[in-house]
């Protein structure tokens, strides 16, 4: 029954070791249950969904939807991960 709780344990933390990463930014350690692929897929299957229960594309003022963009690009641009 020890043996089996020590296995249990270490497995647990062995998880939660290759669960971590570093984040770029503050340089500290931080744990993460995605891969960066894993968020793009999950975001690329979420946005339609998502969009429906917002209303639909929103295309009452297009220079807004302009302006949104643009800073959605900035800041891909500025992040240190590689987004589509």
């Amino acid at each position: 029954m020890r043996l089996r709780t020590v296995l249990l344990a270490l497995i647990v933390v062995l998880n939660i070791l290759v669960g971590c990463t570093v984040n770029s930014i503050t340089q500290e350690r931080q744990f993460s249950l995605l891969s960066q692929e894993d968020e793009i897929a999950l975001g690329n299957r979420e946005f339609s969904p998502a969009q429906q229960v917002g209303g639909g594309l929103y295309r009452a003022d297009p220079g807004l939807a302009e302006y949104v963009t643009s800073v959605g690009r900035r800041v891909t641009a500025a992040s240190d991960r590689t987004l589509p």
